[in-house]
């Protein structure tokens, strides 16, 4: 009897640190889950195949958004993955908007943002499994890219 009183103590004794630390409640990590959207992205009047990944960051009201291979032009050498972080977000009934102005993206695997890069606005809708998004280069920047328009639609990649 010994035996299973103590195998129920050290049990409720796991069981409470589990979920505290020093008496402070450490919270469940809530999930965070990527949605990715295939679809054509439309940069000035040059379209090309792409996919974004929209994922809310845990505990904000915001969204980290990727393009992914982006090509600003048909003869571009190189594809880039460019993030945009932070992007502020709302949600009524069954639409999801975010906007944003002044995002300095993250380049490829970039650790800092890069302003030579610098979006003027950013803004969105996922309505159902369709996002569609559209975003405007600063009129600063470099003359290949200031004021540089995109647009994107897709739909929601199932898996």
């Amino acid at each position: 009897m010994k035996k299973l009183f103590y195998l129920f103590a050290v049990t409720m004794l796991f069981a409470a640190c589990s979920k505290e630390n020093d008496g402070i409640e450490i919270p469940d990590t809530p999930e965070t889950n990527s949605t990715s959207y295939n679809g054509t992205l439309l940069a000035d009047s040059f379209a090309t195949a792409a996919v974004i990944d929209i994922t809310p960051v845990a505990n904000t009201s915001t969204v980290d958004i990727v393009l992914n291979d982006v090509k600003f032009a048909p003869n571009m050498p190189i594809v880039l993955d460019i993030t945009l972080k932070g992007i502020p977000y709302t949600q009524t009934d069954s639409v999801f908007s975010f906007s944003a102005n002044n995002v300095a993206p993250y380049i490829n695997t970039g650790t800092e943002p890069v302003a030579t890069y610098t979006f003027d606005k950013v803004q969105g809708r996922i309505v159902g499994k369709s996002l569609n998004l559209s975003a405007k280069m600063a009129e600063n920047l470099a003359p290949y890219i200031a004021g540089m328009e995109f647009q994107f639609n897709g739909t929601e990649v199932t898996k």
